[in-house]
């Protein structure tokens, strides 16, 4: 949560033609990516700043330029050792203005710009001068431009990548950036827009449906919602009971929530029990019922050939929100319609408890965290808490899996608790999950295709930071994989690195992966075709992301974590990241890698080594085995005769030593 002061000692150059200007050299200049210039009443003015004051909350001070472009804002620090950095736009949650133009403060005013990735950042100016109006204004409308899935729009934006490119009128609205963004380094994109990139097909339901072994006598893949009429929450393909129709598949939709009927998302093949997912019931407090809801659960219950006894439903809320739910209309499912099945509050809390949580969270890191009573006051903040009641969640359901019961797992609506507690059951559960490539499928799968709202959860472009859809969950489940990873340093392919990055990357906009909420929005969008996919980026540098300790052999069955407080704690390398100061030290990782390099250079050595040993042996043998055949050709030939002084051959050769 750093808060970075900057103030102003110049204006911008404001001109009526294009200002050559050298990219700053401290940042790699994204495909497309160009300095921002603003057109007001026949002048353009450049969004750059000559001197720039870098203030930390600690009383330091920098200089540098700032420069703000189509994706993000950049601070160059003048020295050549000095602090630089960069603040994408789609990680902006606010922008505010502070001060007025009369104030004499120092520093006193300017622009707070809050970001969703734990940073307050200052931007102080001159008050005499009109540089915050400016910025201001292209910061709102370059930052918060919103997203529509309502098909292809004409609004681009006005940037100066080169200064040939032609300027787009002043009331264009902007885009995200993925949608320019055509990759760098070992990452491309065609210039031609139908090319899909890899790495939109790391999630394919047949190749998972036959992964994972699943008996087609038992279950299978339906496309009844191929045109998203049954669920436009749902993606297009499901995997179902087999003896169930399409028809009845859409009976019962009508009966849960949003459409959202149960489908699998997990099958153990060693025991046959499976994890299927789905929404509340239409209940109400009249207790209403539906026939084929009822068969279709207990369809479920009988698959499984291992325990078919009982069905274990799992609702991830505590029990007096499900019952005022029933005031909706809406509820859970009873014993008594239900039977065969077991029904489990989890007490796992709404978004909005969890997003007063994070709030008390960051209250509490920034500027830095307290030296008294730290862990008393992390204690108040619940976050650890909540963390605490997914895990027993999870830790349930993988308990239930491995002595062969099935689980159906709900919430509310399907979408943010169900997610949590599926995926990280089946990351415990599956060694595949815990690999890079399956990890990169476990999101696709439990978290986009079943639409999770990334969009309204994260606030993605959107100026409304109160707006109360917005809540943590998708960074709860992201902690809890590092809590994981923690206990079992040598389980995982992926390291800490690829956690923090798909964190950034998702507030960022540079990838189109986790724009918009549901599948449908992101066909209608052309998202595959528009954009790059976060995982091309993570496949094309895979190493940048491997864990070195990692030894598939070591955890090859199921991880039962021990659900405890005591083996919780504050995830420092991403809540504490922008606070004070700390002494720089190479991550474990960085270290592993380097001493594995030098490892590599040694053993190479060794061998040009012992390929030297091996050529000069072969020589002194020949040489040896010359000299021999010499000399005994020689005494049988004429004892008398001198020998070549060239073979340092003695006249006379003691027994012992001919012997040995």
């Amino acid at each position: 949560f750093v808060v970075l002061n900057f103030h102003f000692n110049s204006h911008f150059s404001v001109c009526c033609h294009w200002v050559v200007m050298s990219w700053p050299a401290s940042f790699t200049q994204y495909h497309g990516e160009g300095i921002v210039v603003i057109e007001t009443k026949n002048k353009r003015t450049r969004a750059c700043v000559d001197r720039v004051t870098f203030v930390s909350p600690f009383g330091e001070t920098e200089e540098g330029k700032a420069f703000l472009t189509n994706f993000r804002l950049l601070f160059q620090a003048r020295d050549e050792g000095g602090h630089s950095f960069d603040v994408p736009l789609g990680s902006m949650e606010k922008v505010e203005k502070y001060g007025g133009a009369s104030t004499k403060k120092l520093n006193g005013y300017g622009l707070e710009i809050t970001t969703k990735d734990l940073r307050v950042i200052q931007l102080a100016y001159n008050p005499k001068e009109r540089i915050r109006a400016f910025m201001f204004s292209e910061l709102q409308r370059r930052a918060f431009v919103g997203t529509s899935h309502e098909g292809e729009t004409s609004l681009q934006l006005s940037t100066d990548s080169s200064a040939n490119v032609p300027q787009q009128p002043r009331d264009a609205d902007p885009l995200p950036y993925c949608f320019q963004y055509k990759g760098r380094g070992k990452v491309k994109k065609e210039d031609d827009d139908e090319t899909i990139t890899p790495g939109w097909g790391v999630f394919s339901l047949q190749q998972e449906y036959e992964r994972m072994g699943i008996p087609s006598s038992s279950w299978r893949i339906s496309n009844v919602n191929g045109d998203f009429s049954v669920c436009d929450s749902y993606p297009p393909e499901w995997i179902v009971p087999s003896v169930i129709s399409d028809d009845q598949l859409r009976k019962v939709a009508e009966f849960r929530s949003k459409g959202r009927l149960p489908v699998l998302c997990w099958y153990n093949k060693e025991n046959t029990a499976t994890i299927t997912r789905c929404s509340q019931p239409r209940v109400g407090f009249v207790g209403k019922r539906s026939a084929i809801d009822e068969k279709y659960v207990d369809t479920i219950r009988i698959l499984n050939q291992t325990d078919h006894t009982v069905l274990y439903i799992q609702d991830a809320r505590p029990r007096r929100n499900a019952m005022a739910n029933q005031a909706k209309g809406l509820g859970f499912e009873s014993a008594s319609a239900y039977r065969n099945c077991e029904i489990a509050f989890l007490n796992i809390h709404n978004i909005h408890v969890m997003r007063d949580s994070l709030k008390k969270l960051r209250q509490l890191c920034w500027p830095s965290p307290p030296d008294s009573h730290f862990f008393a006051q992390l204690d108040t903040t619940g976050w650890l808490k909540h963390l605490m009641a997914i895990f027993q969640g999870a830790a349930s359901i993988v308990d239930l899996i491995s002595r062969g019961s099935s689980v159906l797992i709900h919430c509310s609506d399907g979408w943010d608790r169900t997610s949590q507690l599926s995926s990280i059951a089946m990351l415990l559960l599956d060694p595949f999950y815990r690999t890079l490539k399956g990890f990169e499928l476990l999101i696709e799968k439990e978290w986009l295709s079943f639409g999770h709202k990334f969009d309204q959860r994260l606030g993605l472009c959107n100026k409304n930071h109160g707006d109360e859809q917005r809540s943590p969950v998708f960074l709860q489940f992201i902690d809890c994989v590092w809590q994981i990873t923690q206990y079992y340093p040598c389980a995982f392919e992926f390291n800490e690195g690829l956690l923090i990055f798909i964190l950034d990357e998702m507030y960022s906009c540079l990838h189109g992966t986790f724009l918009y909420n549901t599948s449908r929005e992101r066909m209608m969008s052309q998202l595959r075709e528009r954009t790059l996919s976060l995982w091309d980026h993570v496949n094309a540098y895979e190493k940048d992301f491997t864990n070195p300790l990692f030894d598939a052999s070591a955890m090859d069955g199921a991880l039962h974590y021990p659900v405890a407080m005591k083996n919780l704690k504050l995830w420092n390398n991403y809540y504490l990241r922008w606070t004070a100061p700390s002494p720089s030290h190479e991550h474990i990782s960085d270290q592993f890698h380097h001493l594995n390099h030098l490892n590599k250079q040694l053993e190479e050595r060794i061998k040009e080594l012992e390929t030297q040993l091996q050529g000069n042996g072969s020589e002194k043998t020949t040489t040896n085995t010359s000299a021999t055949m010499t000399s005994t050709t020689a005494t049988t030939t004429t004892t008398t005769s001198s020998l070549n002084p060239n073979t340092h051959q003695p006249q006379s050769v003691p027994t012992k030593e001919v012997d040995a």
